[in-house]
């Protein structure tokens, strides 16, 4: 399963994700930025399952780029500090997700996957605040070619807001996982992520 700009690894083509999740368009990004980079994401995710926020619906409905049958919509709430302990439900309102892993670990669980592992979520926002770092140049994001950077009005405490309520939200997956018999496990060296067990990806391959 993708997550936003994943599209633009170097592996992204041998990798094929069988699902890709977005939240979708939110303030501030650009509106231009952004239908540049939807464009470019419908174009690697051919062979992918698309989950978006509903918000946008109008926007991909109207774009030839788009294979509808592969598109679904969740519907969020605002009730994002408070997930409730249960089986995610898809088929209604789920609590706006902090992070677009959050979203994508809901749809995980709501399909009956069973053993869930995080790569890429280091979450260390607080050790290079003010500087973007990613597996990627900044360059390769459509939204930062057109002028977005996502640093811009941000101070501490806001950030550290940010980091309690997706917290929150990763320790309910984790306890709502466990109530399913599902287990969630971070795969991803360094980072500051301790709410799942850690383990080492090259440990999840038999060798050859």
């Amino acid at each position: 399963m993708g997550l936003s700009n994943f599209f633009v690894h170097p592996d992204f083509a041998t990798i094929r994700p069988a699902y890709y999740c977005s939240v979708g368009y939110h303030d501030p990004l650009p509106v231009d930025g952004w239908t540049a980079w939807l464009n470019e994401l419908a174009s690697a995710t051919k062979a992918s399952t698309l989950f978006f926020g509903l918000g946008e619906r109008d926007r991909i409905s109207t774009n030839p780029l788009f294979d509808q049958d592969r598109v679904f919509y969740l519907q969020f709430d605002e009730s994002g500090d408070s997930i409730p302990i249960r089986r995610p439900d898809l088929t209604g309102p789920i609590p706006m997700p902090q992070s677009v892993t959050v979203m994508a670990l809901s749809i995980a669980l709501y399909m009956g996957f069973q053993r869930l592992y995080l790569l890429g979520c280091d979450h260390d926002w607080l050790r290079h605040l003010g500087e973007s770092s990613h597996f990627y140049e900044e360059s390769e994001h459509a939204v930062v070619r057109s002028g977005y950077n996502e640093w811009s009005g941000l101070d501490l405490e806001q950030v550290c807001l940010s980091y309690v309520v997706l917290w929150r939200q990763y320790k309910a997956l984790n306890t709502i996982a466990a109530s399913l018999g599902a287990e969630i496990f971070n795969a991803t060296p360094g980072g500051l992520l301790d709410v799942f067990p850690r383990v080492r990806l090259e440990s999840l391959f038999s060798p050859p």
